[in-house]
């Protein structure tokens, strides 16, 4: 898939579980592991939608929920747990260990096992709506007062010396730099 394609066309996206520290790995249990009630690896009801990305060296299992964060799991190839049996939570110890086990503990409850979470309102979406749709555009090779005609309506008079050009520059280039490497803060 080109970088250019713009966020609402893409497919979902799978991140390696060393570049997201709230993905869980789910692997085969150890033969003395200990069952936890009835619980058994079925992504399918965890949430309305489930999303499956193979990749290299295992797959990506997306779960999204209403009102609630979206689970990401990795299953290693080879170390798949069978469809409904029992399943291990593998937490990459050498790699932030702290938030995978919150992500555990998280998961757990929302697969069943505690009270449920619910998603905080993001403070920043419109913001960051408001950077992807300015770095789309300048994509496809709009100005900046172009981009203002769609963003406000209308557009201030007194465009060269008006305080939301200076604004709407400054979000474009957050928006380059986010599209460049700050995308992962959005994952913490």
């Amino acid at each position: 898939m080109s970088p250019d394609t713009p966020a609402s066309l893409a497919p979902p996206i799978g991140w390696a579980p060393a570049a997201d520290q709230t993905q869980l790995t789910i692997v085969r249990p150890v033969p003395w592991a200990r069952a936890i009630d009835d619980i058994g690896f079925r992504p399918e009801r965890w949430g309305e939608r489930v999303f499956r990305i193979r990749a290299l060296g295992g797959d990506q299992w997306l779960v999204r929920r209403a009102h609630a964060p979206e689970l990401a799991l990795w299953v290693p190839h080879g170390l798949a747990p069978p469809r409904g049996g029992a399943f291990g939570l593998y937490l990459h110890a050498q790699h932030d260990l702290a938030e995978r086990a919150q992500a555990a503990q998280r998961f757990r409850r929302e697969i069943g096992l505690g009270p449920p979470i619910r998603l905080p309102l993001f403070a920043d979406a419109r913001r960051h709506a408001i950077m992807l749709y300015l770095f789309d555009a300048r994509r496809a090779g709009a100005t900046l007062r172009d981009m203002a005609a769609v963003l406000l309506d209308p557009a201030p008079p007194d465009w060269r010396t008006s305080s939301v050009r200076s604004d709407l520059r400054r979000l474009a280039a957050a928006a380059e730099r986010f599209a460049a490497y700050e995308y992962r803060k959005l994952l913490r």
